[in-house]
Formats: C-alpha cells, sequence, structure tokens
C-alpha cells in the first residue's frame, strides 16, 4: 500500500519521477496554503461556497443561484470568466461589478471579511 500522499500509479523511469516530483510540488505547496488559513484564522469556513463547474451553461446557472440568494435576502459575490471589456466585470458583489480599489494605502483583506 502506497504511503500516505504518494502519486499512485507512477510508474518508473525519467517520466515517472518527473509526475512525482511535480506531484511533491503541488502537494507541497498546499501546506503553504494552509499554514496562511491558520495563521488568518480559516476565514473559508465562515461563509458557504457554491461552486459550479461543467462544460456548458455554467455562467447562466451561476447567475440564476446568485439571483435566488439575493432574493433570499443573502449576501452574494459572483466570480465568472471570460470578462468583455474589463477585469472588474468578473467580480460582482451583490450584484454590482466591484469597482477600482481606492488608491489611499489602506489595507483592504478586512473588507472582504466584514
Amino acid at each position: 500500500m502506497p504511503r500516505s500522499g504518494a502519486l499512485q500509479g507512477a510508474g518508473t523511469g525519467a517520466a515517472a519521477r518527473h509526475r512525482r516530483q511535480d506531484h511533491d510540488r503541488v502537494a507541497g505547496g498546499h501546506a503553504g496554503l494552509e499554514a496562511l488559513l491558520d495563521a488568518l484564522g480559516r476565514p473559508e469556513r465562515g461563509y458557504a461556497i457554491a461552486q459550479v463547474g461543467g462544460t456548458n451553461g455554467k455562467g447562466s446557472i451561476s447567475a440564476l443561484l446568485a439571483a435566488m440568494l439575493r432574493a433570499e435576502g443573502r449576501r452574494v459575490g459572483l466570480y465568472t470568466s471570460p470578462h468583455l471589456v474589463s477585469f472588474r466585470e468578473r467580480i460582482r458583489v451583490d450584484g454590482e461589478a466591484i469597482g477600482d480599489a481606492p488608491d489611499d494605502g489602506e489595507p483592504r483583506a478586512p473588507q472582504l471579511f466584514a
């Protein structure tokens, strides 16, 4: 039985070593993300998330779900891709595209979790 986190079916040889190294690099990257989330007090656990995936209809389903949640009185953030004109179009909060960040030197992270 492979050790926990081992890449199963990697095989042997140069290609297999490359796949294992690639896997270890990605798996190692999660440790840093986990440490950051721990340091921030695990903010991702404080709100519900719906992730829509698939080949077709993701934008329509996401917009419909966001509208339903807003109609229920919930605060809704929506990220879609691609954008047409401005990258800010991708990110909407309660149906409104995000605005330009003010250039006043103030940190903005606390506003994300308010």
